[in-house]
């Protein structure tokens, strides 16, 4: 039994928190567990009857000639788990020049006017010319291309949103979270504007009034110096402001909590537009911007890489009617008398011999045992701690309620050659007197019971111990834990996938693990786990009406004698048995 807790409890504190993670040696090497099981046996639902808020930054992937660096934000609500609406609108914030345009406007690229040629045709009126060289040129002046570059402002749209894709995702081996896979489409819009404000094309600083009819009158005509041949050979018109099309996209939920989630997407704006401001017919004669689709206008991809973070409203998730279905079957047994059968050795990660000597290492040096003195260990488990102290020496009884874990730790011992006595029986009815010179109980196995239960184990152990014994008791902080719940942990065994929620009773002080098994031979087990959890001046009480006097407390293996309230995960007390106990209530 003393491994009951060592997921689920550290879990709740740890996963959290990011302090402690299962190791990675938990972690099955057999592929293929979950194929062709349910991946779902306790859901939430993360998305029905919820709102999203996200606000994103971008970053443009398909503009020619500007990159575009945007803010923003989309909201969604769903219907159900799978279907939903979401708006969206990002909004340019930082301009970055692609190598197309660093190129054009290198020197050279494109032709330069200048204010004044006297061999040109329009000797004595204002510039900017052509020089002669450059007549035959079919491209646009350089202050006519920046005055008709346009660039992406900001994009919008409305969507349908469909989440066809959701389960749990593994990251490190070690970290878990749900995901979920999402695609969307609907109507988008998207606006641009000049890239270079102010600039003008060689037709408007020549003021040409009539620069798009050629059957009206005066077009490209400059005054007095008649056609303009940039107007009339090298049209330019920027082609600004909003355009409204379609808008598809996809993206990835990783959930940090029920309520906040990582959130990358790629989104996609598809609208008609001509970049550049210039004619793209061929076939125009003479040639005229005509900023339309059925002009000059091409479909343009105008799609972004964004990143954001995910709020849900309502924060908390609701549960699947299949959980709540589970959770109202009444149970014959108590739970730690059902769950720590043949299957719960599955869900066992392995222990280093490394962890097991350094835990062994702190019992025996707070236990302080004469050499061959007799030590209990109430809730062995599988009996990894009491065959590395018998093989130190010492006599070791080991206490356990499981007669599978039992066989298994008698297994073991036979193997590797020690000497444990491993007894069947329930700590709540101990009836050891004064047998031994030490005592622990390690890994939370501690406060399975009520309280006057969990007094009585108490008062037993104490008994057990002879004057001035020791026992080291291992449990979970409760101080610590109350920051770090509710939260979910997963982890792989021997052929099984564990998936846990924990929660915390703030009225009993009690520890409420959900936990789900799915095994390779398509069998999923539900069970549910209650643990009190103490505070350092909760166990101190309980451990001085049993009669124990406490010498210790420590906030972990490395931290010897020195504990930090709330910041320490674990609680390890050495307590003495006093020379006459306290009289129990």
């Amino acid at each position: 039994m003393k491994n009951t807790i060592k997921h689920s409890i550290a879990a709740a504190g740890v996963c959290a928190a990011g302090i402690l993670l299962l190791p990675t040696e938990a972690l099955a090497k057999k592929p293929g567990v979950l194929e062709g099981k349910p991946v779902v046996v306790d859901r939430l639902e993360l998305r029905k009857f919820r709102a999203q808020i996200t606000p994103m930054i971008g970053m443009s992937l398909s503009q020619p000639f500007v990159h575009k660096g945007m803010v923003g934000a989309n909201v969604r609500f769903d219907f159900t788990d799978w279907i939903g609406v979401r708006a969206s609108f990002m909004y340019g914030v930082i301009n970055v020049d692609s190598k197309l345009l660093k190129a054009l406007n290198s020197p050279g690229a494109l032709p330069e006017g200048s204010a004044n040629n006297n061999i040109d045709t329009y000797d004595g009126m204002p510039g900017p010319f052509r020089p002669n060289d450059q007549l035959d040129n079919p491209a646009p002046l350089h202050g006519d291309f920046k005055a008709g570059l346009t660039r992406l402002q900001y994009t919008g749209s409305v969507d349908l949103a469909f989440t066809p894709f959701s389960g749990k995702l593994g990251l490190f081996s070690s970290l878990f979270t749900e995901y979920d896979i999402y695609i969307f489409g609907g109507f988008g819009f998207a606006g641009w504007q000049q890239h270079y404000p102010g600039a003008q094309t060689t037709s408007e600083l020549l003021q040409i009034a009539n620069t798009s009819d050629p059957n009206g009158v005066g077009y490209c005509q400059a005054g007095m110096a008649g056609t303009n041949s940039e107007c009339l050979l090298h049209p330019v018109k920027a082609d600004g402001g909003f355009r409204a099309g379609g808008s598809f996209g996809a993206g990835l939920h990783l959930f940090i909590t029920d309520w906040v989630a990582l959130n990358p997407e790629v989104h996609d704006i598809i609208v008609a537009h001509n970049d550049a401001g210039l004619n793209a017919t061929i076939t125009d004669v003479p040639p005229v911007v005509s900023n339309k689709l059925s002009g000059d206008r091409v479909i343009r991809h105008n799609a972004t890489f964004n990143l954001g973070v995910t709020f849900y409203l309502p924060p908390k998730a609701k549960r699947s009617r299949l959980e709540q279905k589970l959770r109202k079957k009444r149970r014959s047994k108590q739970w730690f008398e059902e769950i720590f059968d043949e299957d719960y050795l599955h869900t066992l990660p392995f222990m280093t011999p490394q962890q097991t000597e350094r835990e062994v290492a702190f019992l025996l040096d707070a236990l302080e045992l004469p050499q061959g003195g007799r030590v209990l260990d109430i809730g062995c488990g599988y009996g990894r701690h009491a065959m590395e102290i018998a093989a130190r020496g010492h006599r070791t009884v080991g206490l356990d309620l499981s007669l599978p874990l039992l066989i298994r730790a008698t297994d073991a011992a036979r193997r590797v050659g020690v000497n444990v006595d491993f007894v069947h029986g329930d700590m709540r009815d101990m009836t050891f007197d004064a047998e031994f010179e030490g005592a622990y109980c390690y890994f939370t196995t501690f406060g399975y019971f009520d309280d006057d239960t969990n007094r009585r184990v108490a008062a037993g152990i104490c008994r057990s111990l002879k004057p001035g014994g020791r026992f080291v008791l291992d449990l979970i902080n409760r101080d610590y834990l109350v920051g770090d719940l509710p939260t979910r942990v997963w982890w792989q065994g021997d052929g099984c996938v564990v998936l846990e929620e924990v929660d915390f009773n703030y009225f009993t002080s009690r520890l409420q693990v959900q936990r789900q098994i799915i095994l390779e031979d398509g069998r999923q087990l539900e069970q549910e786990i209650s643990i009190r959890a103490y505070s350092l001046h909760e166990i101190g009480k309980v451990l001085h009406h049993a009669g124990f006097r406490v010498l210790e407390v420590s906030g972990g293996l490395d931290l010897r004698g020195r504990f930090y309230g709330n910041e320490s995960r674990q609680l390890l007390v050495v307590a003495e048995k006093k020379s006459e106990p306290s009289a129990l209530p």
